[in-house]
């Protein structure tokens, strides 16, 4: 391995573990949208308050959210028999 793939394998590695140990205040590792695969297990280990903060912080894009739904809805959040993002967004919070 030369000098340089040795320095450049270092740096990303330093990079990935300062990332991996950042949230972004909602519960949710602040990499995650370079890692969408499994949103369901992401909302599963959240809390209620925690998945409602992430929500109103965009922490998950509509689109992702209806991608994660319709390739696995039984293992999206509901709430009333809705997705709990849609939901959400229809409740009356007055």
């Amino acid at each position: 391995m030369s000098q340089a793939s040795l320095v450049k394998s270092t740096e990303t590695a330093a990079m990935n573990q300062h990332c991996a140990s950042a949230t972004n205040g909602a519960g949710v590792p602040s990499t995650a949208k370079a890692h969408r695969g499994d949103i369901p297990s992401m909302l599963a280990k959240m809390t209620f308050a925690e998945r409602i903060r992430a929500y109103e912080k965009g922490t998950f894009t509509r689109q992702e959210l209806n991608a994660a739904a319709g390739l696995e809805a039984e293992r999206m959040p509901t709430l009333d028999g809705e997705f709990e993002w849609i939901a959400w967004n229809l409740a009356d919070l007055d």
